[in-house]
C-alpha cells in the first residue's frame, strides 16, 4: 500500500504522477529535448534583439564633463554586453539543432554558452543597462538548460550518434559488450 506521504528517494511506481518516463531506443525525440530546443531559439532570437537594441540605443548628450564621462562608461558598458549577447545568441542558434540530434557533446558546450550568457545578462539586468526583459531572457534561458538535462533525456544523449564509425573491433562507440562497460574507454598502448 503506498503511503500517504511519499519519501522523494523512492517513489511509489504505480504513482502516474510521480512516474520517471525514460527515453529508450525508438521513441524519438524526448519532448523534454523539443521543448529545450524550441526555447534555446527562442532566447536565441530575443538574445539577438536585446543585443540590437543595446547597440543602438540613443545616448543622451552630458551637460558637464562629470555627465559625459559617466555616460561614456555606461555606453561601453552597454556595447560590451550588448556583443557578448549577439554572440551568445548566434552561437545558441547553431547549438540548439545539435542538441535535438542529441549530441552529448554539443549539449554541453550549449550549457557552457547558455552559463555566460546567464552571467552577462543578468549583470545586465542588475546593473541596470537592459531593461526586465534581461531578466525574462535569464528564465527562459535557465528553463531551456533544465529542460536539456532532465534525467528521463539522458539516455537519449548517451547513444551513438547515427553517424559514428565502429571501433577496431566493429563495435559501435558506447557499445555494451563482455568485459567492457559503455563509458569505459579502449587502453591505449
Amino acid at each position: 500500500m503506498p503511503a500517504m506521504m511519499p519519501t522523494p528517494g523512492r517513489p511509489d511506481p504505480r504513482d502516474r504522477n510521480r512516474a520517471v518516463r525514460v527515453w529508450t531506443e525508438g521513441d524519438g525525440v524526448p519532448t523534454a529535448v523539443t521543448v529545450a530546443t524550441v526555447l534555446l531559439l527562442l532566447v536565441s532570437v530575443l538574445l539577438l534583439i536585446m543585443g540590437v537594441v543595446l547597440w543602438t540605443v540613443d545616448r543622451p548628450e552630458g551637460v558637464d564633463a562629470a555627465h559625459r564621462e559617466y555616460i561614456r562608461n555606461r555606453s561601453v558598458n552597454m556595447r560590451v554586453v550588448g556583443t557578448v549577447q549577439i554572440i551568445g545568441a548566434l552561437a545558441l542558434a547553431w547549438l540548439a539543432p545539435s542538441v535535438r540530434r542529441g549530441d552529448a557533446r554539443r549539449r554541453r558546450w550549449t550549457l557552457a554558452v547558455a552559463a555566460v550568457m546567464l552571467f552577462f545578462t543578468l549583470a545586465a539586468f542588475l546593473f541596470a543597462l537592459g531593461a526586465a526583459g534581461q531578466a525574462v531572457i535569464a528564465v527562459v534561458l535557465a528553463a531551456a538548460c533544465l529542460a536539456m538535462y532532465r534525467p528521463s533525456v539522458t539516455p537519449y544523449f548517451r547513444r551513438p550518434a547515427p553517424d559514428a564509425e565502429p571501433d577496431g573491433d566493429g563495435h559501435l562507440p558506447g557499445d555494451a559488450r563482455p568485459g567492457r562497460t559503455p563509458d569505459a574507454r579502449p587502453d591505449e598502448s
